[in-house]
């Protein structure tokens, strides 16, 4: 049953709260000595220094955080502005030396902040038409960012309901660029949340629960459950139940099921397109119905439509990125095969459940004989089902070898393997450069 929202500001506190203890919970013991992470420049920490008068002021010196990824100027500034601007107020730029299990914990920080809003108000969040990745991403990107800053429980709280006021993201532009868009305008806004946090910016922490808050604008009265938000909060770690899950394929995670069930029978039975004569897919309806998509029109389409993913299955016994790159949609093998795909919701699965990564599918071949497999989640969606460290590598490398070098790839892949050990992040984001040694 549906909860109402509590009437005082507390979710967004009470998770600022919680997620400072995470830092005791998650930090190496040196961390543990020193509340806040050491800044290079001898400048006090961000909590403590005096907000800016002017938070578009261009002349005041922005800040950088230096893991790879730095801070552009405030809104309405030029590149010329911000060089006219003396060098001595802008000038030093703080930094943050991040090692690799501060960055660890602050990813547990995200995840833990992100899965329990989704607790509090999925399924019919994503029903509505809401793009999670995004509009609960922003809350994640937030509190990591929040974490590795060290803000306080006050500021990372005003750090939520700045993100709260930053989310956005619709179904409506799933097979378009807009959708991976999503992504990365959430992770930007989050950091941005953090950053406005550290300063003195000022939200409301109640905006989760405010009658014109996140909950009940985002999901309406009576659909939403605002107690499981901070219920039995790491009893178990959301991290690790349900756990994470890891596409294998570069389309979307709605078409995995029945791909895999399907490349099941094509390997177990050594069939061939030639021997297909019909194939049957039926999954929950909760993923066909952003997922039928008997015709793609684009590559960015077809990551959305089983029909082509299941024909890529069928013609290469796997899917992968370079089947969504440029006109490979328009394949003519892929055109032949598509009218012989059929999807269908599953009529046996049922809406008012959480297992909704399920499918079934049936081959049917030109003899007559009909090949049947069901699959109850896919490889990699979970703990008891996880993804082979082969194919995850194999994923891992197909994708950075696209900016790097074969040899850059697997040395950034050997960094990431030892990510816990690394003493300063800037070891792993310079070897991201194409150009890197």
């Amino acid at each position: 049953m549906m909860q109402p929202a509590p009437s005082a500001p507390f979710i967004m506190t009470k998770t600022g709260f919680l997620l400072e203890i995470q830092v005791i919970a998650f930090d190496p013991p040196a961390l543990r000595h020193n509340a806040h992470t050491r800044l290079e420049s001898g400048l006090e920490p961000r909590h403590k220094r005096k907000a800016p008068e002017n938070a578009t002021d261009c002349a005041k010196p922005y800040q950088m955080l230096q893991i790879g990824l730095s801070r552009p100027p405030p809104a309405g500034c030029t590149r010329q502005n911000v060089q006219n601007a003396t060098q001595s107020r802008l000038e030093p730029l703080v930094h943050l030396k991040v090692d690799g299990r501060s960055l660890l914990a602050a990813y547990v920080a995200g995840w833990e902040t992100e899965t329990r809003i989704a607790r509090g108000v999925n399924f019919h969040h994503y029903e509505k038409g809401w793009h999670p990745t995004a509009t609960l991403g922003v809350f994640g990107a937030a509190a990591a960012c929040a974490h590795l800053l060290r803000l306080p429980p006050e500021q990372t709280a005003r750090a939520l309901a700045l993100a709260a006021t930053f989310a956005s993201g619709l179904k409506a532009n799933f097979g378009t660029m807009t959708k991976p868009l999503h992504v990365g305008h959430c992770s930007r806004n989050g950091l941005l949340a953090a950053l406005l946090a550290s300063e003195g910016f000022t939200a409301n922490p109640g905006a989760m629960e405010h009658k014109q808050g996140f909950l009940l604008v985002f999901n309406g009265a009576g659909n939403f459950d605002a107690d499981a938000i901070l219920r039995d909060w790491a009893s178990p770690w959301d991290i690790l139940q349900p756990g994470v899950a890891i596409k294998q394929y570069p389309c979307c995670g709605s078409t995995h099921p029945a791909i895999d069930a399907l490349l099941m029978l094509v390997r177990t039975h050594d069939l061939t397109p030639a021997q297909v004569e019909r194939v049957d897919s039926w999954t929950h309806p909760r993923r066909l119905a952003h997922t039928n998509r008997p015709a793609p029109q684009s590559a960015l389409d077809a990551k959305f439509s089983v029909q082509y993913c299941l024909a890529r299955a069928l013609l290469h016994r796997g899917v992968s990125i370079e089947h969504f790159e440029g006109d490979t949609w328009r394949d003519p093998d892929v055109q032949m095969l598509l009218p012989r795909i059929h999807a269908a919701p599953h009529p046996e699965m049922r809406m008012d459940t959480s297992e909704h990564f399920g499918a079934e599918v049936r081959i049917t071949l030109t003899d007559g004989r009909a090949l049947v497999q069901t699959v109850q989640r896919p490889l990699g969606r979970g703990p008891e089902n996880p993804l082979p460290v082969d194919l995850l590598e194999a994923k891992f490398l197909n994708c950075a070898q696209r900016a790097l070098s074969g040899k850059q790839a697997h040395t950034l892949l050997a960094m990431l393997h030892g990510l816990d050990g690394i003493d300063d992040l800037n070891q792993v984001t310079g070897a991201m450069l194409p150009d890197a040694p």
